[in-house]
């Protein structure tokens, strides 16, 4: 399984992300937000901010762990990393959403892929008309296309 991103509704109600390693294992969950739009909106802050350094703020837990937040460049939190044994594992955390979050699906349903048919040809050598899975056919005037 490649990693990605997960939406999910909390006992709140509050919409949420978490970005998931290739392993299934969760490498950083986001604050609540009040609509998913809000969510969907963090995670294109995920993937921008992610290859930033100055970004990441190292932190350690009370009971002596260690973690991380992802910042915007607003200061903002956009996600907090899970707790590791280790200030070197937490490095590596680091260095997993720095690699994968920037490529990583967003969550969202693809949509299905067009099949592009040709519906009908005019008789005038001139006009083709392609359906392109839209409402709106394509058409083509081959007369007004030049070699590039």
């Amino acid at each position: 399984m490649a990693a990605k991103f997960e939406f999910y509704k909390d006992n709140a109600g509050e919409f949420r992300f978490r970005l998931k390693a290739a392993n299934s294992q969760n490498i950083l969950a986001s604050e609540g937000y009040t609509s998913k739009a809000g969510a969907e909106n963090g995670i294109a802050s995920v993937k921008t901010n992610a290859p930033i350094d100055a970004r990441y703020e190292k932190k350690p837990s009370s009971d002596g762990k260690s973690y991380f937040v992802l910042k915007a460049g607003n200061h903002e939190v956009i996600g907090t990393s899970q707790m590791y044994t280790s200030a070197t594992s937490r490095d590596d955390g680091i260095e997993a959403v720095k690699r994968t979050a920037p490529k990583c699906p967003d969550g969202k349903p693809s949509p299905p892929p067009l099949k592009p048919s040709i519906e009908k040809i005019d008789s005038s050598p001139s006009m083709i008309e392609i359906d392109r899975g839209t409402s709106h056919p394509l058409q083509c005037d081959h007369t007004k296309l030049h070699k590039v």
